[in-house]
């Protein structure tokens, strides 16, 4: 019991921490568009006054364009010096937190640095030539090595579904005849992922890893029901009338992942290692008598301890259609192995 409880309380402490931090790192990003958006307002309300000035006559066309160049450099610069104060505490938020390397960081917070002013001004930000003042280019040499540099990351709360079973020698062909019900075998992973996209500016490749806990059913068929002997585990026939028999495995599983983005198409290919925590068997029988009886045992049952298996996703958004088989036998000393398959959503 300590020890589930102790993977609990880390597995919650893990996910908790990542979405603290998260969270303070979406607070900085909301307090940088604040004060681009500040700034741009406030820009705006400067190239009215100066427009109104021009059509009153009181300046002309050539001074009206030159101090309007003029207002817009000045706002550029008081967001780049504004948004390096909220980037300073970012970076130290991450040296706190010591998970991100120098360069990520910067480029999570930097955005792209500009004014975007009415379309009737031309402005250059180098030289004053006619071109568009483009807020979604990068200003200065600094910035634009941050914003090229930019690599995405996330993270997830998965939550996965579906139904699995045991095949026999890792043959499909053996649920044809299975020990056990297949649509009442099913499975629920509750976890914490995070994805690092593999290129620069794009989304196309990711790596993600994370942490889950697992519940998984087998519910035995044909009155039976495990038995351990020795360093085997077995199916034996009950004495009794078996209502119904089921083995729970829970288990404390690692994922990693490539991850294929295709627009809103996403594909996953990867593999992921588990560490067994508790098995229980339960059952629920007729006695010679006619009384119910149902009994729960908790044993190792010869479950193997540490185990490996490959996993592929392929959804939309959110939702994903998911597969793992893991070749490592689910018994010590066994011929079977656990096939799953269900849908997983990612919040």
């Amino acid at each position: 019991m300590r020890k589930i409880s102790f993977i609990i309380f880390l597995f919650i402490g893990i996910i908790t921490n990542a979405q603290t931090f998260t969270q303070k790192i979406d607070k900085i990003s909301e307090e940088i568009e604040q004060v681009k958006l500040e700034e741009k307002q406030a820009l705006k309300e400067k190239i009215k006054q100066i427009n109104a000035q021009i059509s009153a006559g009181d300046l002309s066309e050539k001074a009206g364009t030159k101090l309007k160049v003029d207002a817009a450099n000045e706002h550029a610069r008081n967001i780049e010096k504004r948004v390096e104060i909220l980037e300073a505490e970012l970076k130290k938020l991450v040296q706190e937190k010591a998970s991100f390397s120098e360069e990520e960081t910067t480029s999570k917070s930097k955005e792209k640095k500009g004014v975007n002013i009415d379309a009737d001004i031309q402005i250059s930000s180098k030289k004053n030539k006619n071109e568009d003042f483009d807020e979604d280019k990068p200003t200065s040499k600094k910035t634009r090595k941050s914003y090229y540099s930019y690599y995405y990351k996330d993270d997830f709360l998965i939550i996965g579904f579906g139904l699995q079973n045991a095949l026999v020698d890792g043959n499909i062909n053996s649920l044809e005849n299975s020990d056990f019900r297949i649509w009442q075998s099913p499975f629920i992973e509750i976890g914490y992922l995070r994805a690092h996209s593999l290129f620069k500016d794009k989304r196309f490749l990711e790596l993600r890893y994370g942490v889950s806990l697992t519940w998984n059913t087998l519910r035995i068929d044909n009155n039976q029901y495990f038995v351990k002997e020795g360093n085997k585990t077995v199916l034996m026939n009950f004495p009794h009338d078996v209502k119904y028999a089921k083995l729970n495995i829970l288990r404390f599983e690692v994922p990693v992942l490539f991850n294929f983005n295709f627009g809103n198409i996403n594909l996953g290919l990867g593999s992921y290692g588990s560490v067994h925590i508790r098995t229980k068997q339960c059952i629920k029988y007729v006695a010679e008598d006619g009384s119910t009886h149902k009994d729960k045992v908790k044993n190792e049952f010869n479950t193997t301890n540490f185990s490996y298996g490959f996993m592929t996703t392929f959804g939309i958004d959110e939702w994903n259609i998911y597969a793992k088989y893991s070749p490592t036998p689910i018994f010590k000393n066994s011929n079977l192995s656990s096939l799953a398959v269900g849908l997983r959503l990612e919040l």
